[in-house]
Formats: structure tokens, sequence, C-alpha cells
């Protein structure tokens, strides 16, 4: 039986994590399949929708995946809207790379 157990979280080592060459390089292709994925798995009658998905670097190390802004509508399609059942490709796209980056990360 376990007494105590102590976890301390140091935030300035994580912050620095983030932007680290090797995380960032992993998270950047995890990124770029994730919207290749989304892309095969969006519904290809809506204007062009899917093929405006694609990657774009964001703050700390962090990445946004989605179609462009011409393209909002998008997300409409996967939530659903009043008439239109949800119809999801984006989060189907991202629950499948979580054990990838699950295996990723032990192996760094």
């Amino acid at each position: 039986m376990l007494d105590k157990v102590r976890v301390v979280v140091h935030r300035r080592e994580i912050e620095r994590m983030k932007t680290h060459p090797k995380v960032l390089r992993g998270t950047r292709n995890t990124a770029e399949a994730v919207s290749h994925r989304m892309q095969q798995l969006a519904p290809r009658d809506e204007g062009g929708g899917a093929e405006s998905i694609h990657v774009e670097s964001g703050p700390k190390g962090s990445w946004y995946i989605g179609p462009d802004a011409d393209h909002f509508y998008m997300g409409l399609i996967e939530i659903g809207s009043e008439g239109r059942p949800p119809d999801p490709f984006m989060r189907p796209a991202l629950d499948g790379f979580s054990s990838f980056v699950r295996e990723w990360f032990k192996g760094s």
C-alpha cells in the first residue's frame, strides 16, 4: 500500500518542451496526418470544403487543423444544424490518432 505520492509539475519545463524541435516535428507530423484523414472522411459534395482542410501553426507549439475561413460551414456539417443531422468527420479523424500519439511519446 502506498503511503503518499507527490507529483510536482514544472510548468516552465512543460512550456519549454512544447517548442523543442523533436516535439514540434512530431506534433506537426501528427497534425498533417490528422488533416489528411479529415480530408478523406469529409463529405465531398460541399463545395471544396474537404480540400480546404489544412494545418496552420499556432502559438507555443500548437496547431490548427481544419477548413479555411471560406469553408467555415464544415463545422456545421460536423455538429449538425437545423434540418441537417450531424455528419462527423473531424472528431473521428482525431480519435483515430490517440493511440499513435501515445506510442510516439513512449518512443521519444
